[in-house]
């Protein structure tokens, strides 16, 4: 931090570079699974969608945990492809930074552990026990040291998450096309017509080259084992199901786009002659619900804690007194850092918006014997009761609204 600084743009960095980089990477992903055709297609979805562009601006692990998603399935193909000690290695490193990136790499690993099942099953490996036993065994040591730390926090209660809806999977395929219906009736289209289409007819490049498992399996298995794994789990204990966490998911969903545009496409012409269209086509259309429908570049897109901040230092400057902040989020850090970006001597010290926080409130409110009270919130919203305490024991001055955040000034 003291070499390199912790303004956003460093701090953003790391998903940028991760983000650029997992676009080479579901190239070389859909590439190994089928054609260079269904690469391109996905680097393309990765390349102009809103959900990669958003997490890959996003000072959170989300845009690294996709991105060793998918060397880690790179390493894992080509392992099941031809064997040898350096992809291990690739493989038994990626993997491990998927699992302590977040909990659902996790999701990811037993996602590997059933491919490895199914091939040895249907196309054995030479030495399939000892194959799997020498990947596995370097990343469960790995992770020992943080077992005791997930088994703590498998007993945590409900936190913010709700349970899923039955529309979940319809919400999380919105998630990755944009929140378009039309992009994903185009997506869910697809994929009926080519197993419809494909069901008649085998091709060669319905197989993954020197093995028996079927890209496709994969791609299904991808999708449906860490959804159902997530889903269960939400629905009998704390919920885990989040669209962004199911973000792992995210190439097979394109991936299988990318397959099933092609297979499309080839079904009534020439995808050699016509790809190039496809491409541009793709490309304009993502580009227009990007930029146009979604003004991704042109309208906040983030809960706007910055600006919020702003607010406060400017309009604090206009007050005729002493004035005391008080802020809701998960933590006074996340304002805090804005506060002194800013230079400002001014800090969120009292964190409250729960009913249980009014009495601890209203003591330091009392000692504190500012004139001004600023209440900010983000990321989490306050109990009507708590804001009913405010609007009745102090006069509202003003408020203001932000994406995903909000401002109030009182008087005592």
């Amino acid at each position: 931090e003291k070499k390199l600084g912790n303004t956003e743009f460093i701090l953003r960095l790391p998903s940028a570079i991760a983000g650029s980089i997992s676009i080479i990477m579901i190239f070389l992903v859909g590439k190994k699974l089928y054609e260079e055709t269904e690469g391109i297609i996905a680097a393309i979805l990765f390349s102009f969608s809103y959900t990669p562009i958003y997490f890959s601006q996003e000072a959170r692990s989300y845009s690294l945990l996709l991105l060793f998603t998918l060397i880690s399935t790179y390493f894992l193909l080509k392992l099941l492809e031809k064997d040898n000690a350096f992809g291990s290695i690739m493989y038994v490193l990626s993997i491990i930074i998927t699992i302590y990136l977040h909990y659902f790499g996790l999701l990811i690993l037993f996602l590997h552990g059933f491919i490895i099942l199914y091939h040895c099953i249907i196309s054995p490996l030479k030495r399939c026990y000892f194959f799997t036993i020498r990947l596995y065994a370097p990343v469960f040591i790995a992770y020992l040291p943080w077992i005791p730390f997930f088994l703590q926090h498998l007993k945590r209660g409900r936190i913010w998450i709700e349970e899923p809806r039955a529309d979940a999977f319809i919400d999380f395929l919105l998630f990755n096309f944009n929140d378009s219906n039309l992009l994903t009736l185009v997506f869910i289209f697809l994929v009926a017509y080519s197993l419809i289409y494909t069901s008649t007819k085998i091709t060669h490049t319905d197989k993954l080259k020197c093995q028996k498992v079927s890209p496709a399996v994969i791609l299904i298995l991808w999708i449906v084992i860490p959804f159902t794994t997530a889903f269960i789990k939400s629905q009998v204990s704390a919920p885990i199901l989040t669209n962004r966490n199911l973000i792992i998911l995210l190439p097979a969903i394109y991936l299988l786009f990318a397959r099933s545009a092609t297979i499309f496409v080839s079904s009534i012409g020439n995808i050699k002659k016509t790809k190039e269209i496809v491409f541009l086509s793709l490309s304009i259309l993502l580009l227009w619900q990007t930029i146009g429908v979604k003004k991704y570049y042109s309208s906040p897109q983030k809960q706007q804690f910055r600006e919020a901040v702003e607010y406060i230092i400017t309009q604090d400057k206009r007050i005729d007194g002493d004035s005391v902040i008080v802020g809701y989020a998960w933590s006074v850090d996340y304002f805090n850092y804005y506060f002194e970006k800013h230079q400002s001597s001014k800090r969120v010290s009292f964190i409250a918006g729960q009913k249980a926080d009014i009495e601890n409130f209203a003591n330091m409110i009392i000692k504190n014997a500012s004139p001004y009270i600023w209440y900010i919130s983000a990321h989490k919203i306050p109990e009507q009761g708590f804001l009913d305490y405010l609007n009745n024991e102090f006069n509202l001055i003003n408020t203001k609204d932000f994406l995903g955040a909000k401002v109030w000034l009182y008087k005592q």
